[in-house]
């Protein structure tokens, strides 16, 4: 059957869970998007984080030319900051202005406000949720899409940064979409005598990749890691007749890539090495871990396969390993569709499955190799955790398929519904520090801080909350030392976009302990990396007045200075 009729022929009831499930968390997630007052009516969203202001003013300044089809000034939007490629942006850039023009904030604002940006990562995150929701009822039945869909919003980092403005939240779905139109489209199957027999992707299947590859090229750096388990999958299954259509596939994605960022038209080969030699020029981002710090290219090889383990409800970790190891993905659905394209797999490196694994693998074991640039936490290689969400909606089908065999199906259904309610406490405890999340593998967030891991990274612990209390605790007028500053237009971002803070002309500068006048009130997150070396257990000598804390870790707070 042709890929499309496939999927032409997938019964509503197939879909219609992932999608309610997508609308679901898409409407939960607007609702806690407010960083720091524009919206006081609405929940609490994470604090301001590091990149928002970039991403939103150079999103702004791309969504205007190209609403009104103005190429000279997208070229000179594209020259403002040129370390990412203008998708992600642009989608971002496009939330505000419409966010902005139906739902502007509360009283007085500026120009460019990030919670209305922020609106453009939720969106996202509901499409991410449905796309891989939606190719799992294909492959593998109902069950196994909506726990799909479920498993990614039980996710506590993925769900926190679809509440941020920055590109990881976009890249995650043109990621995704790049694996899983390869995964549909490049291995329709016939069944001769009960053998699998790979078939020659076609000319139109092969295209349609190729854009989503450029798609994905378009969002964020991450997306190179694509042809590299694409490659060897492809040669698993076609062996060498599978050059040319990678070939052209490559040459699709590369196409899209260039004529979607129209900053490489000035100069293509000076502009592609100056985005590839970007991180090059960065400085140096420390990361604080396993009790010590580490410069982003020294950290230890295992830090990536550490986070990935212990950042995922442990519960969906097993059904994620269940779902990796069953070896007869045909039992796990009563659906006819999924049942028919899905037969006996003879060599599961050439299945869909492998090239999901490899997706999932290959940027970890880069992430891992020596003198890589690694840091923020699961951040670099987050792409990851989204597609491990189709093995954990695999392994709760082939969970159901094993207890139904041993007792009333409707109590097996009960059971697992109780085993996935059980993996979502995280989502309630940290609100809306989700990033700060860590499993049981690690005794959570107090086991992890206890053995030196990373308990913020981002600046998304310094909540609306401590802003409103360090407002009414601070006399107006007053200049508060910050820390850590890892950005020079950090603090002047934070004060653009906090009310309350500019209402009271209270004034951010950052820390520095040799300052002969230091502050009377220090504001910091519990970054450890960047304080300074005598401080092991706090600011000195200052008095705690207010904090952030979660599961007994304090992650931000407000701190007096002792006379």
């Amino acid at each position: 059957m042709p890929a499309w009729s496939r999927i032409a022929a997938i019964p509503f009831a197939c879909w219609f869970g992932p999608a309610a499930i997508s609308l679901w968390a898409t409407i939960l997630v607007v609702l806690m998007l407010d960083p720091a007052g524009d919206y006081p009516q609405t929940l609490a969203g994470p604090g301001l984080t590091l990149d928002e202001i970039f991403n939103t003013e150079i999103g702004v300044a791309i969504a205007d030319p190209f609403l009104a089809g103005n190429v000279p000034k997208l070229i000179q939007a594209g020259r403002l900051l040129p370390d990412h490629p203008p998708l992600g942006r642009l989608w971002l850039g496009l939330a505000h202005e419409i966010n902005l023009l139906i739902h502007p904030p509360t009283g007085e604002h500026d120009r460019i406000v990030v919670a209305c940006a922020r609106t453009g990562s939720a969106a996202a995150f509901g499409l991410l949720a449905f796309l891989l929701g939606s190719v799992s009822s294909l492959w593998y039945g109902r069950m196994a899409g909506c726990g799909t869909a479920l498993a990614i919003v039980l996710m506590p980092r993925v769900f926190g940064q679809a509440h941020i403005a920055a590109l990881e939240t976009v890249l995650n779905v043109t990621y995704a979409a790049a694996f899983l139109s390869l995964a549909c489209w490049w291995k329709p199957t016939s069944t001769t005598n009960s053998a699998l027999t790979p078939q020659f992707p076609r000319f139109r299947m092969i295209i349609l990749c190729g854009v989503l590859f450029g798609l994905a090229l378009l969002t964020k750096i991450q997306a190179v890691f694509i042809p590299i388990p694409v490659a060897l999958w492809a040669l698993m299954n076609w062996r060498w007749r599978a050059i040319w259509p990678l070939l052209l596939w490559v040459l699709v994605g590369l196409t899209v890539f260039f004529v979607g960022w129209p900053w490489l038209w000035l100069d293509p080969v000076g502009h592609v090495l100056n985005y590839l030699g970007h991180a090059k020029e960065r400085p140096t981002i420390y990361v604080w871990y396993l009790g010590r710090q580490f410069a982003d290219r020294d950290v230890p090889w295992h830090y990536p396969c550490m986070l990935f383990a212990t950042t995922i409800p442990a519960g969906l970790h097993l059904l994620g390993l269940w779902g990796l190891l069953v070896k007869t993905p045909g039992t796990l659905t009563t659906n006819p569709v999924a049942r028919s394209s899905n037969g006996p797999v003879r060599n599961w490196l050439a299945s869909r499955e492998a090239l999901i694994a490899g997706a999932i693998l290959f940027p970890l074991f880069v992430f891992s190799l020596p003198g890589i640039a690694v840091y923020d936490g699961e951040r670099l290689f987050s792409i990851v955790f989204p597609l491990w969400g189709l093995f954990i909606g695999r392994g709760l089908a082939a969970a159901y398929a094993w207890l139904a065999r041993l007792m009333i199906p409707k109590l097996a259904g009960i059971l697992l519904a109780g085993f996935l309610i059980c993996q979502s406490p995280g989502l309630i405890r940290l609100s809306p520090c989700w990033l700060s999340y860590y499993n049981c593998l690690v005794g959570g967030l107090y086991g992890a801080e206890w053995l030196g891991f990373q308990t913020t990274y981002w600046g998304d612990s310094v909540t609306r909350e401590l802003l409103f209390e360090t407002a009414n605790v601070v006399p107006a007028g007053s200049t508060i030392d910050f820390l850590p500053v890892q950005h020079p237009f950090q603090l002047a971002a934070l004060e653009s976009q906090c009310p309350i803070l500019r209402t009271r002309q209270i004034k951010l500068r950052g820390f520095d302990e040799r300052r002969p006048d230091p502050a009377k009130y220090l504001l910091v997150f519990q970054r450890r990396d960047y304080w300074p070396k005598d401080w092991p257990d706090g600011p000195q000598p200052y008095t705690l007045l207010s904090q952030v804390s979660r599961e007994g870790v304090t992650l931000a707070a407000l701190y007096e200075r002792r006379e």
